[in-house]
């Protein structure tokens, strides 16, 4: 059983205002809806009776296959992109075909398990990646610190030879 949203004063559907008479509850969604939003009944498993639906909830059970075949299509992509296989549109009717939008949705899911696996390993050895360049680029400032007290120390001893070469010679 849905829970039903509440008697709102306006359709959840098309939003214009519902009379006291004339609101219903989707029992798909349990949306409030008004008369004109819900005029389908579909058959609901264990009912004797089709039940209410509104036009929301129609349209989505009509586009059902269409997004059961999309749904198994990226699980066929997710899964080529977490086994190598690359970027390849799967050939319709290929190796996973769902009894049902929860069986293709769970076909996703599993197809995303191993990437988000990647993704974090990729994350992980991106951070360590980050920790050594900046490791290194510390170390190279500190050589070059060095170097520049190294030159300025030659320098001045460059100077101090010509000083004496100079004193000798003169």
């Amino acid at each position: 059983h849905v829970p039903y949203e509440g008697d709102l004063p306006n359709c959840s559907v098309c939003s214009k205002t519902i009379g006291k008479m004339r609101r219903h509850h989707c029992r798909f969604c349990g949306r409030c809806v008004c008369a004109p939003c819900s005029q389908s009944s579909i058959q609901l498993p264990g009912q004797s009776r089709p039940q209410r639906a509104c036009s929301l909830c129609v349209q989505g059970a009509q586009s059902a296959p269409l997004v059961q075949i999309r749904l198994e299509r990226l699980a066929g992509r997710l899964a080529g992109l977490s086994t190598g296989g690359g970027f390849e549109e799967p050939a319709p009717g290929g190796d996973q075909q769902a009894r049902g939008l929860a069986e293709a949705t769970e076909f996703c899911e599993s197809a995303m398990r191993p990437l988000e696996d990647s993704y974090r390993e990729a994350m992980r050895r991106m951070a360590m990646l980050e920790a050594g360049l900046t490791e290194e680029a510390q170390c190279r400032r500190a050589a070059e610190a060095e170097a520049g007290v190294a030159k300025e120390g030659l320098c001045r001893l460059g100077e101090r030879l010509r000083e004496l070469r100079g004193r000798a010679g003169g």
